[in-house]
């Protein structure tokens, strides 16, 4: 009888905490957890005998635990992190340390080669951008199969042409015959394949997709979204931000190109669109994502061009957070070639003329109005744009000094119709250029 009450008065007071599922087990004289709970959860001896908690990031009964986080991919990893070839180690969307490998760069380009870690470039930090606005299947299995001309996609997923007030603006009630990009509203995904699935396969390629905002009544929409999202009317601004960003990481973009070519949005916008431009990259930037903006010349201040009040003020938007400024310079008239910029300054106070050839718009993208560092030299594949010219506009831009280039393409894909020199293939023009 002594000894019975022993070890009833021992089973009251034992009070032990083990690990258990294939963790460490704890054993108090005769009582154990062992083999009491699932994986991922802590056993706690109490009286009555053993209790189950799944472990922190888990949930359950304790005999089942699941993630309570679902691991992102390695591609979902890498995009977060703004990195597109190599071996990367961070921390995931579950707080774990992971390393995961961020894939290969195309012919042509290198891990690393632009100067930044882990990202695709080419020496010099060159670059080839290409637009896909329709088709995007086709399109893409044309980019697949001639990656090496290329660094970043700019699929057209997106658009404000319309009073924008919340949410992701896709480009999904805009009736499109080929010129009007009106919208009602904004609405779900109708992309085949899906925007992620999309983002996905150009990342297997080793290039970064960067997708373009539609905005402005000069893009045969409004003006309406733009204004809201700059005046930040009932809080538009600060929504488009937030869930752009948010889409942004969750199909893993390289960030976003704003083509707003606006009409009604002149030169007082200047100092709010760069205060915008700043937000939305500062949202941007932490997950490794770029922000560019389409500047045509009819919307640059200090030119005849916008009637010198146009809302891209390339002096403070140089000065900005900005990471590239793309000039439309989609003309098929080489001007005036020098080996050189010509340094047209821009002024309010002396507002620059307009002098619709490339070499006479690119002079108004040297320095000091544009960095070169931030200069995209936009290009159409087109027989009444560029592709008269196209080999003359890659000398050009080479002696200037510019660095980057980005075509949109008429259709069929990167037309080559009337394409000098003769012969020649925006493939090989664009590989060609980041080669050399």
């Amino acid at each position: 009888m002594v000894k019975a009450w022993k070890y009833l008065a021992a089973l009251l007071t034992l009070v032990s905490a083990a690990a258990c599922g294939g963790a460490t087990t704890t054993t108090r004289h005769s009582i154990s957890c062992s083999n009491a709970c699932g994986a991922h959860a802590t056993c706690e001896v109490v009286t009555g005998g053993p209790a189950c908690t799944c472990d922190s990031g888990y949930t359950g009964d304790g005999q089942t635990c699941t993630p309570s986080c679902v691991p992102e991919t390695d591609l979902g990893f890498c995009a977060g992190l703004g990195k597109n070839c190599g071996t990367v180690s961070g921390t995931d969307n579950c707080g774990l340390a992971r390393t995961a490998s961020c894939g290969s760069c195309s012919s042509g380009i290198t891990c690393g080669g632009g100067g930044s870690q882990n990202v695709c470039g080419s020496a010099g930090g060159k670059e080839s951008w290409v637009a896909v606005y329709t088709d995007y299947a086709n399109a893409l299995a044309l980019i697949a199969s001639n990656k090496a001309s290329f660094t970043h996609v700019n699929p057209t997923f997106y658009t404000v042409n319309y009073g924008y007030q919340s949410g992701v603006a896709y480009y999904s009630t805009c009736p499109n015959n080929g010129t009007n990009f009106n919208c009602t509203g904004n609405g779900a995904s109708p992309f085949a394949p899906s925007t992620k699935s999309f983002a996905d396969q150009v990342a297997a390629l080793g290039l970064v997709t960067v997708p373009v905002i539609y905005g402005g009544a000069g893009n045969n929409g409004t003006d309406a979204g733009v204004e809201n999202i700059l005046n930040n009317t009932s809080g538009a601004g600060d929504a488009f931000i937030a869930a752009m960003t948010a889409e942004a990481v969750s199909n893993g973009y390289g960030g976003y190109n704003l083509d707003w070519e606006v009409v009604a949005v002149d030169g007082t916008y200047a100092d709010k669109f760069v205060a915008f431009v700043n937000s939305f990259k500062a949202a941007l930037g932490p997950h490794g994502m770029s922000l560019s903006v389409d500047a045509i010349v009819s919307n640059i201040n200090g030119t005849w061009c916008s009637n010198n009040s146009g809302y891209i003020d390339l002096a403070k938007l140089s000065a900005s957070s900005i990471d590239r400024i793309v000039v439309e310079d989609y003309v098929n008239v080489l001007g005036t070639a020098t080996t050189t910029c010509q340094n047209v300054v821009l002024s309010s106070s002396s507002p620059a003329g307009c002098d619709f050839t490339l070499t006479g718009e690119l002079n108004m993208m040297c320095a000091p109005n544009l960095p070169v560092e931030k200069a995209v030299i936009g290009l159409e594949a087109d027989p009444g744009a560029t592709n008269p010219i196209a080999g003359a506009a890659f000398s050009a831009i080479r002696s200037y000094g510019f660095t980057r280039v980005a075509v949109w393409p008429q259709y069929p894909f990167m037309n080559t119709a009337g394409i000098q020199p003769s012969g020649a293939t925006w493939y090989a023009l664009l590989q060609d250029f980041l080669s050399h």
